[in-house]
């Protein structure tokens, strides 16, 4: 098995780590529909957005067990806040097409996951250059 841009392979993120990330997510998600009624929704979906990012970061950069438990939390509560409050401001705007709106929006989401796999790779690795073997990374020029 090929590693590929120093992703450690070897730690398993299942059981309780999923189930803790779930439970934290659907915590979070009516809060943020809460907040983004009270508050701007901007505001709590740029929240949401650097809560996510902070994860990444942690997760990145501290490849050990409790840092990336963290970044997990971090990550479904940026989630929670972020997801759902686009969805609000369009029932807002749109409240006798709500399922239309709905439908729209979340296969947008799912559009975006779904392109930006593709423009990540050739950002990441242009050229298609395989992994060096003896480093298990790419090379400096990518």
């Amino acid at each position: 098995m090929k590693k590929v841009l120093f992703v450690n392979n070897s730690l398993d993120h299942g059981g309780a780590e999923r189930a803790l990330v779930n439970v934290i997510n659907s915590i979070f998600i009516p809060i943020g529909v809460f907040l983004s009624q009270k508050t701007n929704p901007i505001l709590i979906i740029g929240t949401g957005l650097i809560l996510i990012n902070l994860a990444k970061v942690i997760f990145i950069y501290f490849p050990f067990i409790t840092p990336i438990t963290i970044a997990l939390c971090l990550c479904s509560i940026g989630c929670g806040l972020a997801y759902m409050p686009p969805l609000v401001c369009l029932w807002k705007y749109y409240p006798n097409r709500k399922g239309s709106m709905t439908s729209i929006a979340l296969s947008g989401f799912g559009l975006n996951r779904m392109m930006f796999k593709y423009v990540s790779v050739r950002m990441i690795n242009p050229h298609n250059e395989a992994p060096l073997p003896e480093r298990d990374r790419y090379s400096n020029e990518i």
